[in-house]
């Protein structure tokens, strides 16, 4: 969990919106983020390339080494020492890789040192991994939206779970991720608007099983243009893949897969057309299970009066609800407010291009990008590991799972 650690916080919260206060002209507009080929810069590949070895270092024993290289970074930010200041507030992260503040610090620091590539992924994180109006997470906003030209016109947004709060996402040394988008295959009755409930009762060792796919039923209405539909949705990670922050690949076998798509024609709440569950068991093996909903295109056929129109809708609307819940599987469990973003929480209107059709692939914008680019760069409260993997990790000396 990301979580405000008071320790790490010796500045306090005063502090912080003093030191925000020093970054005059803030002008909180939205970013333009619709980029849809998006490629990190040198520095910002070093960037994520030092804060993971942050992290990865020996961590102090104690509390005083932490406190006192608090002061020393604080010392180096009054005194204009903004280099030195950004150090010193990444050897904190070796200490203690989720404390927000200290990412702050560290952010800002970077910042004044005009290291934008450091500062842009330190204040990322601090939003990506707080909840909503934590003083860190609000000034770290507005430090993009006043900014933007600086940080390359991203803005990151709220990766948590909201309901628990918590943070899950796969463990890199699974990669790539294993994708199975099932030929139609529906759950049985009742799963899908509950899929969360359900796995919670032991789902996960059935989608290892092979005989479990073979008593399930194909969706009605099931055409095989939707699992065309459906790979075009999920390849609009590919910007990601192709930049090293997610790896993945399609596969045929289920109970081999990490992420596995289904198909409902039932309800999964209101304007809900899709739902992903990241099922963690007791020994943090799991799956990824994706509903997606496809009962508007039954409707769509039955609509004599503009039949192709309405197919062209549920077609926009199936590959761009795959997108989202593979963002989802891959470890954003927050939701964006910019209507641009694939991981849009309020979707804009349909736009059509001057030909009268909507946009034929969903597109990853570096909004996206960045906050998945954060989520990874951090220990996550739990690391997914594939059940069907749960041999292979036994075997391996020194694994874990769980940071």
């Amino acid at each position: 969990m990301a979580r405000f650690v008071d320790s790490g916080c010796a500045f306090g919260v005063c502090l912080a919106l003093a030191l925000a206060a020093l970054m005059p002209g803030f002008t909180l507009h939205q970013a333009s983020a619709n980029t849809p080929h998006f490629h990190p810069s040198a520095g910002q590949k070093r960037a994520v390339r030092n804060l993971r070895q942050a992290f990865s270092g020996t961590r102090a024993v104690g509390a005083n080494s932490f406190e006192q290289l608090i002061a020393q970074g604080k010392k180096q930010f009054i005194a204009k020492q903004f280099k030195e200041a950004a150090q010193t507030f990444t050897d904190c992260l070796r200490h203690n890789p989720e404390d927000i503040g200290v990412s702050y610090y560290q952010g800002l620091s970077a910042f004044y040192a005009q290291d934008y590539d450091l500062s842009r992924l330190a204040l990322a994180r601090v939003v990506a991994l707080s909840v909503p109006n934590n003083p860190f997470s609000v000034n770290a906003l507005n430090c993009f939206t006043g900014y933007g030209q600086a940080y390359g016109g991203a803005v990151p947004y709220f990766a948590l779970d909201q309901n628990y709060g918590h943070f899950v996402r796969w463990s890199k040394t699974d990669f790539p991720l294993k994708i199975c988008i099932t030929r139609g295959l529906s759950l049985p009755p009742g799963c899908a608007p509950d899929v969360g409930r359900i796995s919670d009762h032991g789902l996960c060792p059935y989608l290892c099983d092979p005989r479990f796919y073979r008593g399930l039923s194909t969706v009605p209405g099931y055409q095989n243009s939707w699992l065309s539909l459906a790979y075009q949705g999920a390849q609009a990670w590919e910007p990601a893949r192709q930049s090293g922050f997610i790896e993945y690949q399609f596969v045929d076998d289920p109970t081999l897969a990490d992420i596995v798509v289904f198909w409902t024609n039932e309800d999964l709440g209101p304007q809900v057309s899709g739902r992903t569950f990241p099922h963690v068991q007791p020994d943090d093996n799991g799956k990824v299970v994706i509903v997606v909903k496809v009962v508007d295109s039954q409707q769509a056929q039955r609509n004599n009066d503009n039949s192709a129109k309405n197919r062209e809708v549920f077609e926009y609307n199936l590959r761009q609800c795959v997108a989202h819940e593979l963002g989802h599987a891959f470890g954003i469990l927050g939701h964006s407010h910019h209507p641009v973003d694939v991981m849009r929480d309020n979707p804009e209107p349909l736009k059509l291009d001057r030909y009268g059709h909507l946009p034929a692939m969903p597109v990853i914008t570096q909004d996206d990008i960045l906050t998945l680019e954060a989520i990874y760069t951090v220990p996550p409260d739990f690391c997914l590991t594939a059940s069907h993997r749960k041999s292979t990790k036994s075997a391996r000396p020194g694994k874990s799972t769980r940071h």
